[in-house]
């Protein structure tokens, strides 16, 4: 797996296109901080997109009943193993960071039916 820092300037484009490389799939979001310790704020809900608004500095994650929010991020890092994303980390002003790890959802087979 390999690790990259992505620059700001990059954050908006990267933000659109994990949102699309994401689709369907689910999400964990960890946060860690100073104030509180490390605490899960969701565990693998369906993530429905990615954001970044540098006019008022915040990326954005939306998923299934959250809109989480991270004000002054300072730094991003990416995990990917090829192509695929597996984690981001987004560091604050404050301190804070955010971790989010990325999974696909189980499929399972459809049932089958019996045969007398």
């Amino acid at each position: 797996m390999s690790e990259r820092v992505v620059e700001r300037d990059e954050w908006a484009a990267l933000a659109g296109g994990l949102s699309r490389q994401l689709k369907g799939a689910q999400v964990e979001i960890e946060v860690a901080a100073l104030g509180f310790g490390d605490q899960i704020q969701t565990e693998w809900v369906p993530i429905l997109g990615l954001a970044y608004d540098p006019k008022d500095d915040i990326f954005e994650v939306v998923v299934a009943g959250l809109d989480h929010i991270i004000h002054d991020p300072e730094s991003l890092v990416i995990q990917m193993e090829g192509a695929v994303a597996h984690n981001l980390a987004i560091g604050t002003k404050g301190g804070d960071r955010h971790i989010l790890r990325f999974r696909e959802p189980l499929r399972l087979a459809p049932p089958r039916a019996e045969v007398p």
